[in-house]
């Protein structure tokens, strides 16, 4: 009997080299940075939240005349709305109130109309 001669076996075809490929330690690492800084974004948000809360409690039991969240121009962000805070429309402030405590105000409340209140109903900037 005559063995007949098997044809050559073609070396299988090489795969190709996945650009995506990366090891569970890799992964790790970059869920780890990533967690790092949304968290310390939604603690810098949490902070203004707080710092928002206690200057509105202060110059309302102060001096503050009236605090307007009717009109809907200059939201606050989501976040910031998810941990609690709320949007301040305008804010009347009494005659006689330092411009240090009106720039004070402007800069925490940047969405709001930081206006002093006078007696005849016409608000000063």
């Amino acid at each position: 009997m005559a063995m007949e001669s098997d044809p050559p076996k073609a070396d299988p075809p090489k795969s190709k080299r996945r650009w995506f490929q990366f090891s569970l330690r890799t992964l790790m690492i970059v869920v780890t940075l990533f967690c790092v800084v949304v968290g310390s974004y939604v603690g810098w948000q949490a902070k203004i939240v707080r710092e928002r809360h206690i200057e509105l409690s202060r110059v309302v039991d102060t001096r503050l005349v009236g605090i307007d969240g009717a009109d809907k121009e200059g939201a606050v962000s989501w976040i910031r709305c998810a941990l609690g805070d709320k949007r301040v429309g305008s804010t009347k402030m009494l005659v006689g109130t330092d411009a240090a405590e009106l720039d004070r105000l402007r800069i925490l409340f940047p969405e709001a109309k930081v206006e002093v209140w006078t007696p005849a109903g016409s608000s000063v900037r």
